[in-house]
């Protein structure tokens, strides 16, 4: 999947990991924006940078908890290395709708959904 793809949309970016507890807290916030925004022009994408090794454990875990927003691999982390400059999951990017980079957070935050709205809201201009 490309970036360049989306373009006219507000994309939202997640790099997270089935071991990383704050990772846990934070898809169920993730969800309910995906779930408040996804009739919008407005894609949420969670990407997993878990190895190898536990890979297999991320369809069970995404299905086990009801997620709904499209999961995509980087096992080896050479996108979220070389394209994002990821060095801390959870990590997250708000992407306006030409493309661009417009947040980043970094971090489990209870608000997310608040913070995003307005995030979101701003972009696809309400």
């Amino acid at each position: 999947m490309s970036l360049s793809a989306l373009k006219g949309n507000v994309v939202l970016i997640d790099f997270w990991a089935t071991w990383c507890y704050p990772c846990k807290l934070e898809l169920p916030l993730y969800q309910q924006v995906h779930e408040k925004y996804k009739d919008w022009d407005v894609i949420c994408l969670a990407i997993s940078v878990d190895g190898l090794m536990s890979q297999g454990e991320v369809a069970p875990f995404i299905k086990e908890n009801n997620y709904t927003f499209p999961v995509l691999f980087d096992v080896g982390g050479q996108a979220s290395q070389d394209a994002y400059k990821v060095h801390g999951i959870p990590t997250l990017f708000v992407i306006d709708k030409t493309g661009k980079i417009q947040y980043m957070h970094v971090g489990y935050n209870k608000n997310l959904v608040g913070l995003l709205s307005m995030q979101i809201e701003q972009l696809v201009g309400w």
